[in-house]
């Protein structure tokens, strides 16, 4: 909840004895002599506290449950690539999308704090245990959106491309957000809010001498908070 506390501040000084002495406040008062007014001013302050909100779902960063104030990887996409046939004597460029079309979605709830998402791509391999050689899943776009349309945040920074090796061996980064910990003055947060990462597209190039068979990857969206 939002707290809001407006304050006024006027002082009044009592003289000891039998009566009232003078009284003194924080209005200084000048003559206009041309118009016989008297102007002046008064000091005030506005002041409010601000706490980080809730999150829910996914992973927080720590390891943990998103909760109450804290970091959290909402939703992470798979994806579905064109089948090939094999020639046996030249490589496949196969095309791919995300199954439909699902953002790396992160939410930072209000928190002065650096973070980023990495992928993981587990070795391509059938049911039976075949796996698939020299194999190596591309994912284009990275385009960081914000959802809500309205957001004073600097957006986080995401990957243009990324090229994850099918033996399993590849961790990338996905979207980083740097530089919170140096907010001061009308400096602007980073990655704060929520905020969409868009890798909607994929390609997986597969080298001659594999055997026909249907492969797949297990990617594992891993959200590390500060520092990253």
């Amino acid at each position: 909840m939002t707290k809001k506390t407006l304050q006024f501040v006027a002082a009044a000084a009592m003289v000891a004895g039998l009566g009232f002495g003078s009284v003194s406040t924080a209005f200084a008062a000048t003559s206009d002599s041309a118009s016989g007014t008297n102007t002046g001013s008064l000091h005030t302050t506005a002041k409010v506290a601000l706490t980080a909100g809730s999150t829910s779902g996914g992973n927080n960063g720590d390891g943990g449950n998103a909760g109450d104030g804290a970091l959290a990887l909402v939703t992470a996409p798979s994806y579905t690539i064109d089948g090939g046939e094999l020639g046996g004597s030249k490589a496949l460029k196969l095309a791919g999308t995300a199954d439909g079309n699902t953002p790396v979605q992160t939410v930072n709830p209000g928190l002065k704090t650096n973070w980023g998402v990495t992928v993981k791509s587990s070795q391509f391999a059938t049911t039976t245990g075949t796996e698939l050689q020299g194999a190596v899943l591309t994912l284009t776009d990275g385009a960081v959106t914000s959802p809500t349309g309205s957001t004073s945040s600097t957006a986080p920074t995401g990957e243009g491309s990324i090229e994850l090796n099918g033996d399993g061996t590849s961790e990338k980064p996905v979207v980083t957000a740097a530089g919170n910990e140096n907010i001061t003055g009308d400096a602007k947060a980073v990655g704060v809010g929520t905020w969409n990462t868009n890798f909607n597209t994929a390609s997986l190039a597969v080298p001659d001498g594999n055997t026909a068979g249907t492969y797949t990857s297990n990617l594992t969206w891993t959200l590390k908070n500060a520092p990253f």
